[in-house]
């Protein structure tokens, strides 16, 4: 996955969130966000791996990056994450656009809404 790419996912309600890996081949880091952008808590999670990662409180939202994208970025529990990608997201886009302008798309799991995040996200003040 490039590096600045990752994927929202996006649940109607709050609740424990728990993702794993089967059928993944590239390592990822996963960040589990409360509405306003705040990280929970973060997980890593190995390639093809039943191994369950879960949220320690409820939450609507699920950032899937590239393994230690957010560890390079100072991101820890209690971090916000900001930027003008993550405000359009979060209300519930669909979609996001690139830098060129490009719309991409990802596919969601069990009816849960997924956005492929192509652009800059910082944390707050960044």
């Amino acid at each position: 996955m490039p590096t600045h790419e990752g994927m929202l996912f996006v649940f109607e309600q709050a609740s424990t969130q728990c993702f794993w890996m089967r059928n993944t081949l590239i390592p990822l880091s996963v960040a589990f966000l409360a509405d306003d952008g705040t990280v929970v808590n973060l997980a890593d999670m190995k390639p093809q791996s039943d191994d369950s990662h879960c949220s320690t409180k409820p939450v609507r939202y699920v950032l899937e990056m590239n393994q230690g994208w957010f560890a390079k970025r100072g991101v820890k529990p209690g971090t916000r994450i900001s930027g003008e990608l993550v405000r359009k997201v979060i209300p519930g886009e669909q979609s996001s656009r690139s830098a060129s302008g490009a719309t991409r798309s990802c596919s969601p799991l069990d009816g849960v809404r997924c956005l492929a995040i192509v652009g800059h996200l910082s944390r707050r003040g960044e």
